[in-house]
């Protein structure tokens, strides 16, 4: 959970650097997740919700795939699992040296 919590982070203050408040921000983001529930737990009545993203010029839930936004889930597995790795050693890094401090 917490991992996923980190990923919606990201994706807010791209959203805020975009030019928008926490509160667009935060309710593009609350539809977003909602819809996206939704799709998970009824994929037969909300399919259409599995291609929907954010349009970060406007601070909203857009579907991808008719924007033309289309990644591989391959891509976007890998660069997840990089930055994963990443920050695990970062973090074992910062362990080690708070381990060795006198």
């Amino acid at each position: 959970n917490e991992f996923g919590n980190g990923l919606v982070r990201v994706l807010r203050q791209l959203v805020v650097n975009c030019g928008h408040g926490f509160e667009k921000a935060d309710a593009a983001l609350t539809k977003l997740q909602v819809l996206h529930a939704a799709a998970a737990r009824q994929p037969e009545k909300y399919a259409m919700c599995l291609h929907l993203g954010l349009d970060l010029e406007r601070a909203a839930v857009r579907d991808s795939v008719r924007a033309g936004v289309v990644e591989p889930m391959d891509a976007k597995l890998s660069a997840l699992t990089l930055a994963t790795e990443a920050a695990v050693t970062v973090l074992h890094a910062h362990t080690e040296l708070r381990a060795t401090e006198p």
